[in-house]
């Protein structure tokens, strides 16, 4: 379990039984603001009261629609694109969840 920064916000990154949790920290502005949230968070856990379940579902397809939206200003957008449309077409990744999506899928 850590705590890190982007871009001026604070977020959580939490492995337990084998599931990996990032989520953002609402409210933390400081690094002392995130380790008592993480805090929190480790004592939710140990209760078995924190809630391991993932709040949006998506598609490789979702993934990748959101990937060329924000790196639309990429100059290797266009190899990025071909490389997906390939990607798209096979039964690992077709119409699957991210999170159905393992590292032997990947592999393959």
């Amino acid at each position: 379990m850590r705590i890190y920064q982007r871009n001026g916000t604070w977020f959580l990154d939490i492995t337990s039984n084998g599931q990996r949790i990032r989520r953002r920290i609402h409210g933390a502005r400081t690094r002392t603001d995130a380790r008592a949230a993480l805090t929190a968070v480790q004592a939710d856990i140990l209760r078995g009261t924190f809630n391991f379940k993932v709040e949006q579902k998506r598609t490789f397809e979702e993934m990748v629609a959101e990937y060329i939206e924000i790196k639309a200003d990429k100059r290797s957008l266009r190899c990025d694109r071909a490389i997906f449309n390939d990607l798209k077409t096979q039964p690992m990744f077709k119409g699957r969840l991210l999170t159905h999506i393992s590292a032997d899928d990947i592999e393959e």
